[in-house]
């Protein structure tokens, strides 16, 4: 009925790459350096309630904590590219319906994340890097989104209402990269259907 897993993690980085600005031409505004490398930690949780239940009220939820080395400055920028908390969930009902020939999931989703430095496109080079300097944090947001899946014999159908609090006075926007902002308010409408085995 109950569950809980833990899965903990340790990487190590011989090499790290920074945006960082270039001392003999002030005209670019920006190059890449390479620094030591670097370790960071981090541990997940799943706890779930009928998780793999067939039928019936299902619901889990997912937190994340990471931390980084931040032994110089490269370290800590990469440390701040990530969240160091964030947390996803979900909770639904699945069922039958129409004399058994709609499979139903439906489901609340929910993602949320602390403020963090997020990464940036080093045009020069095609690197996602972390950004340093004036640049502005990701803000801590939270995205909510109403999902309806079914499964007609063979066929999978999917309605979604994604992202709705955002654009409200509740969020007035949200963003996971930095400069582009989630879609507000989207209706998202699809079908799975293999068409060989």
């Amino acid at each position: 009925m109950w569950s809980l897993a833990a899965a903990p993690w340790l990487t190590h980085s011989d090499q790290l790459w920074l945006r960082a600005p270039l001392p003999d031409d002030r005209r670019r505004a920006e190059g890449v350096v390479l620094t030591e490398g670097g370790v960071s930690t981090g541990i997940s949780f799943v706890l779930g309630y009928r998780m793999r239940a067939r039928r019936g009220v299902y619901a889990w939820v997912n937190p994340v904590w990471q931390q980084a080395d931040a032994k110089d400055s490269a370290a800590r920028a990469w440390e701040r590219a990530l969240p160091r908390v964030s947390l996803s969930g979900r909770a639904g009902l699945r069922t039958l319906l129409f004399l058994g020939d709609l499979d139903l999931d439906a489901f609340v989703r929910v993602r949320t994340w602390e403020a963090f430095g997020g990464r940036g496109l080093h045009t020069s080079t095609g690197l996602l890097l972390p950004r340093t300097g004036a640049d502005r944090d990701v803000p801590a947001s939270t995205v909510l989104d109403f999902v309806a899946e079914g499964g007609v014999r063979g066929a999978t159908l999917f309605l979604a209402y994604e992202n709705v609090l955002s654009g409200t006075n509740i969020i007035r926007g949200n963003l996971i990269v930095p400069d582009y902002p989630l879609p507000e308010q989207q209706v998202r409408f699809g079908v799975l259907w293999p068409i060989r085995n």
